[in-house]
């Protein structure tokens, strides 16, 4: 489905919107839900065209331009799902809970894109690497019990890289 290159009326309101509501999904969260999937042909393989278009303008390899495209483009897979899942990131809720759940997502994506790509502060480790990927889903997961989880496990993260990069910038200091 991600590879349809479906122009974004026929995608919203013939194909997904009608099906995700009969699923019993709040009508406006199941169509920001196909809304935001009808952008992703154009990073994803089978259409891509966003990607062609890049490699063409900066003269690089069609595989670079594409993986990095998915890096960056990561937090937009999982975005309709959190929408279909959470009405507070639609603004469909109490002031609170929106603004609790809306930061979370917006801090979570930071140490999420931070592990997909490698780097925070400096570059990541073997542990950090997918420690931060899971900091970032459960910052962007509503809910307060992974949102106090994926901070602390970011803080023991961003303590680490900062001791790193102190090491770095000081050579008298020894990190592991």
């Amino acid at each position: 489905m991600l590879g349809w290159a479906l122009p974004i009326t026929a995608l919203v309101f013939l194909v997904y919107g009608p099906f995700i509501v009969k699923l019993g999904v709040i009508v406006s969260a199941a169509h920001m839900f196909a809304f935001n999937f009808a952008f992703l042909p154009a990073i994803t393989p089978l259409v891509a065209l966003a990607v062609f278009a890049t490699c063409g303008i900066a003269k690089s390899g069609l595989w670079s331009t594409g993986w990095a495209a998915m890096k960056i483009g990561a937090t937009g897979f999982i975005l309709p799902y959190i929408l279909v899942s959470s009405p507070s990131r639609l603004m469909i809720c109490d002031w609170p809970s929106i603004v609790s759940s809306c930061t979370t997502a917006v801090i979570g994506v930071v140490p999420f894109a931070g592990g997909l790509h490698g780097y925070l502060i400096t570059a990541t480790n073997a542990w950090q690497r997918p420690m931060l990927i899971v900091d970032g889903l459960l910052l962007i997961k509503p809910g307060f019990e992974s949102d106090i989880v994926g901070a602390v496990l970011a803080a023991v993260v961003i303590v680490t890289q900062i001791m790193a990069k102190r090491a770095i910038l000081e050579p008298g200091i020894a990190v592991k």
